[in-house]
């Protein structure tokens, strides 16, 4: 009897330490959210701080979040940040041994296209027609260049 009482108190505190110790991301995002507009350097520092416990946790789709919020963030101090975004999210996919993680990666870069595209359109749209040429720098890309790419990873996203 003692025993079971023991293994019952041990599995217990366990749990309990558990639940004290565990990082709570919605209160750290929360917190992020409110400093992006008007502070984003703190932002930034903060979505390294929530990407360390994310990494050590092996918890990808923080990990994902963290990629994009860094290029929000970035976009508020830097020029040339998306593209940063970008690479980083493919590095991340790239490396990333989960199949599900790889998927929304693959589609989340798909998705950063797409918003590249949709806050440019007016002058990518205005772009001559380059044929089977596709340039290295994004800011050359035509229309339909955009288009194939957010396909092609769109539909690599729902093969997985």
């Amino acid at each position: 009897m003692r025993r079971g009482s023991f293994c019952l108190t041990i599995i217990s505190l366990v749990f309990m330490w558990g639940l004290f110790s565990s990082f709570d991301y919605a209160k750290e995002w929360k917190a992020v959210d409110e400093q992006l507009n008007t502070n984003p350097k703190t932002a930034l520092s903060k979505v390294n701080s929530i990407e360390k416990h994310a990494k050590a946790e092996g918890n990808a789709p923080q990990q994902i979040r963290c990629i994009i919020e860094r290029g929000n963030a970035k976009n508020y101090i830097e020029e040339g940040a998306f593209t940063k975004c970008l690479e980083e999210m493919k590095q991340f996919q790239q490396q990333t041994k989960d199949d599900v993680a790889r998927s929304v990666a693959t589609y989340m870069i798909g998705k950063l296209y797409l918003k590249y595209y949709q806050d440019d359109a007016f002058a990518i749209n205005r772009r001559t027609n380059l044929g089977n040429y596709v340039p290295e720098d994004i800011a050359e890309w035509t229309s339909r260049i955009f288009i194939d790419t957010i396909r092609a990873y769109t539909l690599e996203a729902l093969s997985n």
